[in-house]
């Protein structure tokens, strides 16, 4: 079966349009960048250092806005002047629990608050980094920092490729909600990128690895995606359908994602994190036994924790080929040298509760795939965080013991750039989505981890309500109590609940349509259903909407409505969940329909041969009569149209409503 959404891969035509696309795979720590231009291959963006990935850091030093490795430097010099780990900080409150661990298990210094004329969450400036925008600000917001990163990587593309950057396509990370997603669209906004689309990391990589690849039976792919922030394991199956006539067939590969697990806070930033603890109580240990009560706790100062930082990362990166190294951070803190020994064990002791999570998404993808490790055909790793030999390690006894035929065991396949695989993907895809490439087909098909559902209420504030309520009562569908004393119905207690779409719904489908009879405005409260299935910190409301116009339609109506034959207004409300796996109201209608029967015609004579030669052969003067009848009939047929005319507009004028709506920031 053709699947309905259309990715490709690019083919050596002539374009249809100058344009560029750059895919963008955004992550906590780094940002790789893939060039889609037309006539050339597509590659990924070098940046101002010839390094293939930049780090997602901007730092302000001495009137200077610096990027990538610059800024990473700056980070252990001037921590209190550097933004890291942006990403954690989109579309979450300063109360998030991913903020809190930023503050006390990271030691970050930055500092968050509640910015309350926007409702969400700030950064704390000083004013040496913002003096320089000749605003008197002590705050950023976080759209704004990704928004500089993102000017970045436009501005390297430029350098790349000679050409203006607009149109991009940005991964997401598997779990993200929708005010993350819409927090990182107007970072993109406020960088003067227009995103043709968002798409999962792990959905990237997939295209990617099936873009040369055709399967003539199916076949189950485990994708698993160790990054800094989290892991993510994905299960796609790929198949091929023929597309073409009966003169010329041709055969396209597509893929499913059947299921997805993740994990956050199980990533390779977990791991530096677990180290740098151990470091820090052996480095109070050193400073206690040499300042003795000048001593303290290294935590709790931002430049040396920043230093331990660097240097577990460091440790952990070299551990990965080398049984044991030396850490070595001069001058720590106090002019006291650091110096100790470590081996990968203890590295794997000290992280053994973060390691101990990593299996968990591949166990809950295949719960949701239905699927089990038999039914897989292989399994790609990528993302920096696979290169821990304890994460290789564990990966192969999982598939391994989970293996009906142990002497078959699945290998771990290396047969992506763990690093830029999602890029690439990303960048293939927007040259899908943008108009300005000529393409060959490969089917993809997502869906969204998440249940939406909607709730309404009449809008209290509405005059029609607050006047005590509609004009031709309510739906019965919905709830609507009595008040004790006076025994009417209270308006404010109406109310309806609707699943718009179940968590599993496929991206891009159809918009969903709900419809009931109302004649007073509402509020629409469009929100997540499962909120235990949630990141903890998840706000479960993700959009409100004024929806006005109804109780004027229908105020309308019952002036035309004298005989009292006309319906109550009848209220449509579309919904939609497009390929990001953002859901929101399309369109919101009201009208009358009114319905009324017309007699049908009368069934048309056949006229026999003997009656054709008999009506030929006819007098003048019984012609001329038959003609006059035939238009008097005529006549008194439009007489009977003319009176059915009006009726006719008044149903027009009862299907012509419409309802306005407006959203509500939340």
């Amino acid at each position: 079966m053709q699947l309905r959404s259309i990715i490709v891969a690019l083919v050596a035509t002539a374009p249809l349009a100058s344009a560029n696309v750059i895919g963008i795979d955004f992550g906590t720590e780094f940002m790789k960048v893939a060039l889609v231009q037309p006539g050339s291959p597509l590659e990924i963006v070098t940046n101002t250092v010839s390094k293939r990935k930049s780090e997602t850091v901007v730092a302000f030093v001495r009137g200077e806005r610096l990027f990538a490795s610059d800024a990473y430097g700056s980070l252990s010099r001037k921590p209190e002047l550097s933004y890291a780990r942006l990403t954690e900080y989109l579309g979450r409150s300063d109360a998030h629990p991913s903020i809190e661990a930023l503050r006390t298990k990271a030691y970050f210094p930055t500092t968050t608050r509640f910015n309350e004329s926007r409702g969400a969450l700030a950064i704390g400036a000083p004013k040496a980094t913002t003096e320089e925008y000749g605003i008197d600000m002590d705050e950023w917001q976080p759209e704004e920092l990704v928004a500089m990163v993102l000017t970045y990587a436009k501005d390297i593309t430029r350098a790349y490729g000679g050409n203006v950057v607009r149109d991009c396509v940005i991964t997401v990370p598997a779990g993200a909600t929708q005010i993350e997603k819409e927090a990182l669209m107007a970072a993109a906004e406020l960088a003067d990128l227009r995103v043709l689309s968002l798409i999962e990391a792990n959905t990237a990589a997939a295209l990617q690895f099936g873009l040369d690849r055709k399967f003539d039976e199916p076949r189950k792919v485990l994708f698993y995606n160790a990054g800094a922030e989290s892991i993510q394991a994905s299960v796609v199956e790929y198949s091929t359908f023929v597309e073409g006539t009966k003169v010329k067939n041709k055969t396209v590969g597509q893929f499913e994602v059947l299921g997805k697990g993740w994990a956050r806070g199980a990533g390779g930033f977990h791991v530096d994190l677990a180290l740098a603890e151990k470091i820090a109580d052996e480095f109070n240990a050193i400073w206690a036994k040499k300042k003795k009560a000048k001593a303290g706790d290294v935590r709790e100062l931002a430049r040396p924790m920043a230093k331990i930082r660097a240097s577990a990362k460091k440790t952990k990166e070299v551990l990965s080929a080398n049984e044991k190294i030396p850490i070595n951070i001069p001058s720590l803190h106090d002019d006291i040298d650091f110096h100790m020994m470590i081996t990968r064990k203890d590295l794997e002791a000290y992280a053994s509760d973060v390691l101990g999570r990593a299996m968990q998404p591949v166990v809950d993808a295949l719960r949701e795939a239905d699927v089990t490790v038999d039914d897989l055909h292989a399994v790609e790793i990528i993302g920096g965080g696979v290169r821990v030999p304890k994460i290789q390690e564990l990966l192969k006894a999982f598939f391994t013991e989970g293996r009906t035929n142990k002497s078959d065991p699945l290998e771990l396949g290396l047969h992506l750039n763990g690093d830029e695989a999602s890029a690439l993907g990303a960048a293939f895809h927007g040259a899908n989505v943008s108009t300005s490439f000529r393409v060959r087909k490969v089917g993809m098909l997502d869906y969204g981890p998440y249940a939406f559902g909607v709730r309404m209420t009449n809008d209290l504030y509405a005059a029609s309500v607050a006047e005590g309520g509609g004009l031709m009562g309510f739906f019965k569908g919905g709830t609507k109590k009595k008040d004790s004393d006076t025994k009417e119905e209270a308006p404010e207690d109406w109310h309806k609940r609707a699943t718009l779409f179940k968590a599993g719904a496929r991206l891009g489908a159809k918009p969903r349509t709900i419809a009931f009879h109302h004649d007073a405005d509402i509020v629409c409260e469009l929100a997540y259903d499962d909120v235990d299935k949630l990141p903890e910190g998840t706000p479960k409301t993700v959009a409100l909407y004024n929806i006005s116009g109804i109780a004027a339609f229908a105020a309308d109506m019952a002036k035309q409505n004298a005989t009292g034959q006309l319906p109550r207004p009848k209220v449509q409300l579309s919904f939609t969940l497009d390929a990001s796996g953002i859901a929101s109201l399309s369109k919101a209608e009201v009208s009358v329909v009114e319905e009324y029967e017309v007699d049908a015609p009368p069934p048309k004579v056949e006229t026999t041969t003997e009656a054709n030669a008999t009506a030929a052969n006819a007098t003048d003067a019984n012609a001329t009569e038959a003609t006059t009848e035939g238009e008097a009939a005529t006549d008194e047929t439009e007489g009977e149209a003319k009176a059915d005319e009006p009726a006719a507009e008044a149903t027009e004028a009862a299907e012509a409503g419409a309802a306005n709506a407006d959203r509500k920031s939340t």
